[in-house]
C-alpha cells in the first residue's frame, strides 16, 4: 500500500493543526474575495498575500521537522489569530475598481462590498440632487439586499398623526432614517430617475403576519409635475393596491390638493399620498395600529387587510431593475 505523508503530520502520527488551519483560513478568505468580485482571479492575488506560507512553524513542518513547542498551545494560539483574520476579511479586501467611490444608491453601496444594513451616504446623479450627498438607509438583507429605503412606519413612540404633514415637509423629508421617516419627494425623484427602478413594499400586520408587494417599474416626476407616480408590473402576496388607484396620479398633502376628488383626499384620510379619488393604499395615514372604527384613515393596504385595519410596520424601498442581472453577469468571478 502506498503511504502518503500529509504536511503537518509529525513523525509520531500526531497532526499539527497549524499548517492545516493556515491553508484553510487563507482559502476561506480568498474564496470570499472571489465570490464578492474583490479578487477577480487567483492571478490578481498579490504575491505578498502568500506570506503566511513562510511562517516559521509552517515551513518547519513542510521540512519534516518536528515542532518543539506544545502542539495544543500552538493550535489554540493560531485559532485565535484565525478568528481575527476572518472577522477582518471583508474589510481588508480591496473594493473592485469598477465600483464608484461615490455610490448613487444602495445597490452600488452593496457592490462596493458593504453588505450590512444601515445608514450610508450616496450621491444621486440627477439635476435636482446636483451630486450632493444624501444619507439613506440601505436594506442589505431582503431578497439579496441593495435596497434604498424611502419610507418606514412602525411603533417608534410617535404621535398617531406624525405623518400628517404639509407639502414642504414631504418635499424635503422628515424623521429618522433608522426609525420612521419619509425620505423626501425631491430625494425620491432624484434617486428614481437615475436609471430604471423597481419598488418593494414590505408590510407587517399587528398580529405579526408579513406580506410584500413588488412593482417592477417605479419612478416619480419632479415638483413641477406634482411628483406624479409611475408604477407597474405587480408581483407578491400582499395584493395590488397601487396601480389602479394611484398610477399616473399626483401627490396630495393636506395643504395642496392635486387629486381628482371634489374634496382633499389627504385631509379626509389623514395622510399624504398619490391619490386619485381617493385610495386603495394609504401608507402615510394615521398610525392606528390594528383594527379601527374610522374608515380608511389608518396605515391601510386594501388588498390585504382592508380599510379598517392599520398595519404595524411598512417599508418602501427601491432598487435598480437590473440588480439581479448585474449580480449574476457582472459580479460572478469567471474563474470559479
Amino acid at each position: 500500500m502506498m503511504s502518503i505523508e500529509f504536511p503537518g503530520m509529525t513523525s509520531g502520527g500526531v497532526l499539527d493543526l497549524e499548517p492545516v488551519l493556515i491553508l484553510s483560513v487563507f482559502g476561506s478568505v480568498l474564496t470570499y474575495g472571489l465570490l464578492k468580485n474583490k479578487v477577480p482571479s487567483l492571478n490578481d492575488v498579490p504575491l505578498s498575500s502568500f506570506h503566511i506560507l513562510s511562517i516559521p512553524g509552517f515551513s518547519q513542518t513542510l521540512g519534516n521537522e518536528t515542532p518543539t513547542c506544545d502542539l495544543r498551545a500552538r493550535s489554540t494560539s493560531f485559532l485565535d489569530a484565525a478568528v481575527d483574520m476572518i472577522s477582518k476579511a471583508k474589510d481588508n479586501f480591496p473594493v473592485c475598481p469598477s465600483v464608484s467611490a461615490k455610490p448613487m444608491d444602495c445597490a452600488e453601496v452593496l457592490r462596493g462590498g458593504r453588505n450590512k444594513s444601515g445608514v450610508y451616504t450616496v450621491w444621486p446623479k440627477n439635476r435636482v440632487a446636483e451630486d450632493k450627498p444624501l444619507d439613506v438607509y440601505c436594506d442589505m438583507d431582503k431578497d439579496g439586499g441593495g435596497w434604498t429605503v424611502i419610507q418606514r412606519r412602525g411603533d417608534f413612540q410617535r404621535s398617531q398623526d406624525y405623518f400628517f404633514k404639509d407639502w414642504a415637509s414631504y418635499k424635503k423629508g422628515f424623521g429618522d432614517n433608522e426609525k420612521d421617516f419619509w425620505l423626501g419627494n425631491d430625494n425620491i425623484f432624484a434617486l428614481s430617475n437615475q436609471r430604471l427602478y423597481s419598488i418593494r413594499f414590505d408590510l407587517k400586520a399587528v398580529d405579526g403576519e408579513k406580506r410584500y408587494a413588488l412593482y417592477d417599474t417605479f419612478w416619480i416626476d419632479d415638483e413641477n409635475n406634482k411628483y406624479t407616480l409611475h408604477i407597474q408590473d405587480y408581483s407578491g402576496d400582499a395584493g395590488d393596491s397601487m396601480i389602479a388607484a394611484h398610477n399616473n396620479h399626483k401627490f396630495t398633502t393636506k395643504d395642496q390638493d392635486n387629486d381628482t376628488n371634489d374634496g382633499n383626499c389627504a385631509q379626509t384620510f389623514k395622510g399624504a399620498w398619490w391619490y386619485k379619488s381617493c385610495h386603495e393604499s394609504n401608507l402615510n395615514g394615521l398610525n392606528l395600529r390594528g383594527v379601527h372604527k374610522s374608515f380608511a384613515d389608518g396605515v391601510n393596504w386594501r388588498a390585504w387587510r382592508g380599510y379598517n385595519e392599520s398595519l404595524d410596520t411598512t417599508e418602501m424601498k427601491i432598487r435598480p431593475k437590473s440588480f439581479k442581472k448585474v449580480l449574476i453577469v457582472e459580479e460572478t468571478p469567471k474563474d470559479l
